[in-house]
């Protein structure tokens, strides 16, 4: 827990760093003074001071902080109910706009250059994904009568059939299911046409993808087609006690066959408290008889988990890399415009705070390098440039107080050809600020509400 936390706060302390170093550096190219440049808040540890800006290391590492000229003048202004903002060599508002607009844009643009760099490396040196085949099972069948959905599913409604192999969508190919939810999760509403392989013979079929209004994404109700052949178990889990190994293909569960996990658990739940499985090993066919120790009969309680796929990902073209790593920072920024337009269609509202993410942050780390310090850090660098990518969006939003409201509020001036008065750019200010505040204790809200239930 500990350990998770230290990395969390050292990975969200990357990111907010960089997005302030982004509005440092344009400032100083701008001819705008930064006054303070420090890594971390809070008390100051170290300082120096280079120039006419002084920079700090503080105690608390997270993020760090810009503060440019201009604060004060700001603060006498006001208390003057001057008309116009003091100028002075150097200051934000003295500056012309395009200038504060380049300024407010940098931290932004700091974060989303991150991650462009730091996907495209991670391109480069290649990277694993955990998955299953494209092969698919019905959801519809395995819902419980409360579960059960008033409708059809998208996937039903298609005509889609447990055990069809999709092998295209809209042309592209799908090799593994991840490529599946890839194409399903970000087009809700939108005609998508599947080809699929059933019985041997190709078909096509089109689905509409419906809106989860939990997560915010398109479903079609299907799940992965997962064989119930054991990839690892858990030491001392009830499984390893009952006797199973990996590479244990599960034939049946309490007299009921399981072609597939979804039945597998269908037929563990359905059947006695110390269910009797039938198992295939090296060509003989063996009994064993599971007694379960805590939390039910589900493959995690038992401590088992089935062979999947590992998915190499890699791009050895530099440049080509460097493509990679740009699009897939770019359709996250897009997905997240996309996921704020599906706020009005219904979708809920889901807003983490900085100590879910920087739990999140910290979890996704320790568990990457549980497998291996490679593909721990490759995970951490790309759970990063994604927290990255979010920062990025969330500060180009038309709010005051943030990035894109600042640009807004320049904006503005640009076109009526006048200075802004101190007082209503104070009041354009507090109304970003009380914003902000309901935001954060939502958000704070949300983090304990999350680990109330973990």
């Amino acid at each position: 827990m500990i350990l998770s936390i230290l990395l969390g706060l050292a990975g969200l302390g990357l990111v907010i760093f960089v997005h302030e170093l982004g509005h440092f550096l344009a400032a100083r190219a701008c001819g705008i003074e930064v006054e303070a440049f420090s890594l971390g808040w809070g008390k100051k540890i170290l300082s120096l001071r280079r120039g006419k800006t002084e920079y700090c290391l503080s105690l608390i590492p997270l993020g760090g902080y810009c503060r440019m000229k201009g604060e004060k003048l700001l603060e006498k202004a006001l208390e003057q109910n001057s008309e116009t903002f003091p100028r002075e060599p150097g200051s934000l508002y003295s500056a012309p706009p395009w200038a504060r607009i380049v300024t407010y844009l940098a931290g932004p643009a700091g974060n989303f250059c991150f991650a462009v760099i730091f996907l495209s490396l991670v391109w480069f040196a290649g990277f694993e994904t955990s998955t299953y085949p494209s092969r698919i099972v019905l959801a519809s069948q395995y819902l419980s009568a409360a579960d059960s959905p008033q409708t059809l599913s998208p996937a039903d409604l298609g005509g889609l059939q447990t055990g069809d192999e999709i092998t295209a969508i809209n042309g592209r190919t799908v090799n593994h299911f991840l490529d599946l939810q890839e194409w399903i999760s970000p087009n809700p509403g939108r005609d998508l046409t599947l080809t699929l392989r059933r019985n041997g013979e190709t078909l096509t079929r089109t689905v509409r993808p419906e809106l989860d209004k939990e997560s915010s994404t398109g479903r079609i109700g299907v799940a992965a087609w997962i064989d119930p052949v054991i990839g690892a178990l858990r030491p001392d889990s009830a499984a390893e006690l009952a006797g199973l190994k990996p590479g244990d293909r599960i034939v049946s569960a309490a007299g009921r066959p399981t072609p597939h996990t979804l039945e597998l658990a269908a037929a563990l739940a359905a059947g006695p408290p110390s269910p009797e499985l039938t198992l295939e090993r090296g060509g003989e066919t063996l009994t064993r008889t599971l007694i379960p120790l805590a939390g039910g009969l589900s493959a995690e309680a038992l401590g088992i988990s089935f062979e999947g796929l590992s998915v190499l990902s890699r791009e050895a073209n530099p440049l080509r890399a460097l493509g990679r790593g740009f699009q897939d920072s770019w359709q996250a920024v897009v997905l997240s415009v996309k996921s704020l337009g599906l706020l009005f269609k219904g979708a809920s509202l889901q807003v983490s705070g900085p100590l879910r993410i920087t739990y999140m942050t910290g979890e996704v780390a320790q568990y990457g390098f549980a497998q291996g310090f490679g593909p721990g850090l490759v995970s951490f660098v790309r759970f990063l440039c994604y927290i990255s990518l979010a920062l990025c969006f969330m500060n180009l939003l038309p709010i005051p107080m943030l990035d894109g409201g600042m640009v807004l509020f320049n904006l503005i001036q640009v076109f009526k050809k006048k200075p802004i008065k101190p007082r209503h750019f104070m009041r354009y200010q507090m109304t970003g600020l009380a914003f902000l505040v309901v935001l954060i204790l939502f958000s704070l809200f949300n983090d304990i509400n999350f680990f109330i239930r973990q």
